[in-house]
């Protein structure tokens, strides 16, 4: 980043900001951003220019994987001393250096620069200029004074662009700058170099001179002029030699052998004689040293580095001094050990890089051991709902070893995730290792817990805990991201260079979110007109629940604390497939259009019932033409610009706006048409706007209104509590339970489970189409397409011929989304047994036993109607040939039973209300004989089927 001070005058003083950012590629690796690379040495100062001598130098270092290497030298001279016109520059050169065993290919060299000249948001201007390959931007201003910024470089550019600031960041990391010429705009300058391969310590570089001015005239001087620089012959005969980077331990122990490793190089202007060494002791006189050892270079060449590595060990207990120390001759080295004060006070500054060093306490330490953290999950991984995920790093430190290290899990969420342990023969100091946590999509809600046990060969022993209350959403929202935007669009966890941490997808360049591959979803097939497809359920969840790392974090938690669970699917385009799962979309700034097939899929989806919410902003935040299409079937569209902070326009009466005097804005656009939905506006136009009528949206003018720095603003959380409650108020209640006041059953036993379900006002449904999902023991799923909810109600059966071992047994109650009600889930969980082998008793035909006759007790007249079917079955199987049934038969059976079973169960709950008088029973039992006789005839269907025999 460069800030540049305007002085020209009290009046027109200002600043100037110049975003610089370099990326490096090498090998297959995408284009990786700087700021991943390790900071070995900062940005310092190495020569301070005087009266006599107008240069000034600058060095810093850094490393990826310590391998890659990127020395930066910049050089500025104080041209006031040699010249009365208004000229203002300076040199970046940046060093590749490879320190690794082989050669790297494919070297290329990045630098985007975007540019606000005055800090204003208005249009600034970019060009290129052929004749001397120079990039430049400029802003005119008759308050201010016109600015100017251009650079250009020792090797010819390999590719370039002139374009949108926003543009220039993503083509770079796609190799794919354009070659444009000016624009106008948020300008941003794009510059590629490529280098091809490197081999180990031969460096590699280019230099640029940026230069500031007036006016254009100026400006092509000031660069011109940094190339006709050089350094004072003072300074390239002096030589500087830098200590990169070194190992040293802060403690030690006596007769134990410690490894160090040093890096040092020669960043002067001529190749220099060098001598480097490792010295642990005391700098006063006559106190000796512990530990001593030297290394010669009769020459090492600018910018080349060299790598040294010793062993050594104390001889005694007490306090030291240890250095690695780089000086042209071995009597320098010393005095740089023995009195670094007095040696800076006599050189200077270029002095502070050529020496490490650091206290050294030889004792014997107190022996501790800990493990942080001692919870999961934490911060940003936080599990609330099935199919969540968490990926967790835990260091463990021990000032003694420990020998191996295993690890064993207790609870009852042993099979969220596994713990990955770094190899290693034995643990002491700081030990990394990291805890993969999946919730499985099919599981019961409620407490969830683990402990996992970490144990030594030695014996210590702690534990790492996992503590959950997991439950399922009320309702699922999507962040449409396919178009630009997304969660990831306001501030991402950038990693470059493609990262991958082994669960798909990636974090790259951008600001990307977390999450999986998108063939993951596209690839999945699932229509809930097909039986077979709930099997995908699993696979299903797992796509969907992504984690975020970003700046509306905090509007996820909170709505995750309603139930509502915000889902991104990263570059998956909403099919009507995809959106059937969901209640509502949301579309925050979206930069690619819609085309007439995706506006046709959410037109549907909100006139079946679904909720549209879209942030849009002014043009230069959003692309407002890709926006107006989808908008204006609506009967909207959003345009012009403003720049109010806050507004305390709001409108009476609208839901969106209840209780909220002021809505903190940033800026905006407006939303036109049907000014009577409207619940906040800024000079009478609309900002804030919900449209209740079928189909619904919701529309905002700002993007930014809940991004975490902003939501605690005027009063933006109450706009998020009531955004809310527009989601909620279609979702649904639901509560399981079993027919038997029990969980665990014998194996071979029918199990009957209720489901009620009631709405965001507590009152019972009916209509709802439910399935229901088994995950079995084996880990298997068995499922089916379950009926009907009527008056908040539905009964099912799970029968032995899913399964007839023992086991927990975890089911899913799916509901659909339907026009007036979010789909929804609820869980249920039970577990079958072996009972004891007992002597076979006689027992007359016909004759319940007393087990029979409790169950019976439990479930009601009805539900004994239909066991006692089952039951008279069981018992003529003893006397005829039952034949082999296929798949689909049992399914059929299973279907038909369960119906049977739900009306008769409805209808005894009717029989029992109390707050119905007898006439109005009889009337709704008459409306309810039609399901009755639906059921009646799809078990005479598979009567037939078994008939016969």
């Amino acid at each position: 980043m460069v800030v540049a001070l305007d002085q020209r005058g009290e009046e027109d003083s200002g600043v100037h900001l110049l975003m610089g950012m370099f990326s490096l590629r090498w090998n297959n690796n995408d284009p990786m951003n700087l700021m991943m690379f390790d900071v070995k040495r900062e940005l310092h100062q190495v020569r301070v220019a005087s009266q006599t001598d107008n240069y000034n130098r600058h060095i810093g270092v850094l490393s990826y994987e310590d391998e890659i290497y990127v020395i930066f030298l910049v050089e500025s001279y104080n041209l006031t001393l040699t010249t009365n016109e208004p000229l203002t520059g300076f040199k970046i050169t940046p060093f590749i250096l490879n320190i690794g065993p082989n050669p790297v290919t494919n070297v290329s060299l990045f630098l985007s620069y975007s540019l606000d000249l005055y800090l204003d948001d208005r249009d600034d201007y970019g060009r290129y200029a052929l004749n001397n390959q120079q990039l430049f931007a400029y802003s005119q201003s008759a308050d201010l004074g016109d600015f100017y910024f251009g650079l250009n470089s020792s090797r010819q550019l390999d590719a370039f662009e002139v374009g949108n600031s926003s543009d220039i960041s993503s083509h770079i990391s796609n190799d794919n700058l354009t070659g444009n010429t000016a624009f106008k705009g948020s300008v941003g300058l794009g510059m590629k170099w490529h280098f091809g391969t490197v081999q180990p310590n031969n460096p590699v570089n280019v230099t640029l001179a940026l230069g500031f001015a007036e006016n254009r005239t100026y400006l092509d001087r000031s660069i011109r002029t940094m190339w006709e620089q050089e350094p004072s012959p003072q300074m390239a005969s002096q030589g500087d030699l830098i200590v990169i980077e070194a190992d040293l331990p802060r403690t030690a122990r006596v007769d134990q052998n410690y490894q160090s490793r040093a890096v040092i190089m020669n960043i002067g202007v001529e190749p220099s004689s060098a001598v480097a060494a490792l010295i642990v002791g005391r700098g006063e006189e006559n106190q000796g040293n512990l530990f001593s050892t030297f290394y010669s270079f009769d020459e090492i060449e600018p910018f080349h580095a060299e790598i040294l590595e010793t062993e050594w060990s104390p001889e005694r207990e007490g306090v030291f001094t240890a250095a690695w120390v780089v000086a042209p001759g071995i009597g320098q080295a010393i005095s740089l050990f023995e009195n670094p004060a007095q040696q800076l006070a006599s050189l200077g500054v270029s002095l502070l890089d050529d020496f490490l060093i650091r206290d050294l306490f030889v004792v014997t330490p107190i022996q501790s051991t800990s493990v942080f953290p001692k919870t999961v999950p934490y911060a940003p991984f936080d599990i609330r709902f099935p199919a969540d995920f968490g990926i967790y790093g835990l260091t463990l430190y021990s000032s003694i070893p420990l020998g191996n290290l295993t690890v064993e899990k207790y609870g009852n969420a042993t099979d969220w995730g596994n713990v990955t342990l770094t190899p290693a023969e034995s643990v002491q100091g700081y030990y990394n290792f990291s805890l993969f946590l999946f919730a499985p999509p099919i599981t019961v809600d409620g407490y969830h817990y683990c402990d996992y046990t970490l144990v030594t060969e030695q014996g210590w022993t702690t534990n790492v805990t996992l503590e959950v209350t997991l439950r399922y959403p009320r309702a699922m929202i999507l962040i449409d991201s396919s178009h630009g935007g997304g969660l990831g669009a306001f501030g991402g966890f950038d990693i470059g260079g493609g990262a991958d941490l082994g669960f798909g997808g990636g974090m790259g360049l951008g600001g990307f979110t977390l999450g999986q591959d998108s063939s993951d979803i596209t690839d999945m097939e699932f229509s809930l007109t097909e039986l077979d497809s709930l099997g995908s359920i699993t696979g299903l969840l797992e796509s969907f629940r992504l984690t975020t790392f970003s700046g509306l974090s905090e509007m996820k938690k909170r709505m995750a604390e309603e139930g509502l669970d915000l889902v991104e699917t990263p570059g998956v385009e909403p099919t009507g497939e995809l959106l059937s799962q969901f209640s509502g979309v949301v579309i925050f700034s979206p930069t690619e259009p819609f085309n007439s097939t995706q506006i046709s899929t959410l037109r549907n989806f909100t006139s079946d019932g679904g909720k549209l919410v879209i942030f849009g902003d002014y043009e230069d935040r959003t692309n407002l033409t890709a926006l107006n299409p989808l908008l204006e079937k609506y009967g909207y569209y959003m345009g012009g610009k403003h720049e109010r902070e806050n507004t305390t326009e709001i409108v009476e009466g609208k839901l969106l706006t209840e209780d909220v005097d002021c809505v903190w804005l940033g800026g905006g656009t407006y939303v036109y048409n049907n000014q009577s939905n409207a619940a906040a506006t800024v000079d009478g136009k609309a900002v804030a706007l919900l449209d209740a009528s079928t189909p619904e949206i919701c529309m905002f003018g700002s993007s930014r209104i809940f991004m975490n720095k902003n939501l605690p603003k005027c009063n933006n959380s109450g706009l998020l509590d009531n955004l809310n409650i527009f989601f909620l108020e279609n979702t649904l209640t639901t509560k399981t339970s079993l027919a038997e006041n029990k969980t665990l059953y014998p194996v071979g036993k029918s199990v009957y489970l209720n489901l009620e379900v009631t709405d965001f006002y507590g009152d019972p449904v009916n209509d709802l189409f439910v399935a229901i999902a088994f995950e079995l023991p084996d880990g298997n799923l068995t499922f089916f397409i379950a009926g009907f909810v009527e008056d908040g109600l539905y009964s099912s059966q799970f029968a032995p011929s899913y399964w007839n071992d023992e086991g927990r047994v975890n089911g899913i109650f799916i509901i659909i989304r339907e026009r007036d009600y979010a789909g929804t889930y609820a869980s249920i969980s039970f577990e079958f047994f072996k009972p004891p082998t007992t002597n076979a008793t006689t027992t007359e035909p016909g004759i319940l036993s007393l087990s029979q006759v409790a169950f019976i007790s439990a479930i009601g007249g009805f539900g004994a109607l239909i066991v006692g079917l089952i039951w008279n079955r069981r018992k003529r199987s003893m006397t005829y040939r039952i034949p082999e049934l296929d798949t689909q038969l049992v399914q059929n059976i299973d279907n038909a039973l369960n119906t049977l079973l739900a009306a008769f169960i409805q209808i005894e709950e009717l029989i029992k209300r109390e707050d119905m008088d007898r006439i109005e029973k009889v009337e709704t039992i008459r409306a309810m004989m039609d399901g009755l006789e639906r059921a009646r005839k799809e078990f005479e269907k598979v009567s037939k089927e078994v008939g016969g025999v």
